[in-house]
């Protein structure tokens, strides 16, 4: 996993930058190294060129909700 993190961050400015048929050629080489598809890895080379490299996306930023407790029923 962590090597196809650092394979996206290589590609990601390359890619920006490049026209559309560097782009292609890009985005074949991603492609047979990861085994990704070719629509997932046009989205996370665009997706990684806009934020900078980092650990990871953060999970969990909000606190989830807490389920409504039942009220005793009688039946």
């Amino acid at each position: 996993m962590t090597a196809r993190a650092e394979i996206t961050t290589r590609y990601a400015r390359a890619f920006k930058a490049a026209d559309k048929r560097t782009k292609g050629r890009i985005l074949d080489e991603v492609v047979s190294v990861t085994g990704w598809s070719l629509d997932n890895a046009r989205r996370r080379l665009t997706s990684a060129a806009q934020r900078p490299p980092g650990a990871g996306r953060s999970v969990a930023t909000r606190p989830r909700k807490q389920r409504a407790t039942s009220s005793p029923m009688t039946r």
